[in-house]
């Protein structure tokens, strides 16, 4: 439950949860200067925003991963193959 606290503060300090699907998180948009910004600004917000991307990608996985764990758990399914059934 740590894990999943750590992961959900994370995830919020550069997206937000979507409304339909608290497993899916979008990233939060900053208005990229168009009109008066030079070429190299409009670089690094790029930059900027990939790298975000990146690290949003890679946290969502792993934040999801702890919920399909904790999920297993609660149903009483946790260590168990999910085909077979047999204890891991």
């Amino acid at each position: 439950m740590e894990e999943k606290a750590f992961l959900e503060t994370e995830l919020a300090s550069i997206g937000k949860q979507s409304p339909n699907d608290p497993s899916d998180w979008e990233l939060s948009q900053n208005e990229l200067s168009t009109d008066t910004a030079e070429i190299e600004v409009q670089a690094s917000e790029i930059a900027e925003f990939e790298d975000k991307n990146a690290v949003m990608v890679e946290l969502e996985h792993h934040y999801n991963t702890i919920l399909v764990a904790l999920k297993r758990i609660s149903e009483g399914t946790y260590g168990a193959c999910c085909i077979c059934s047999t204890t891991i």
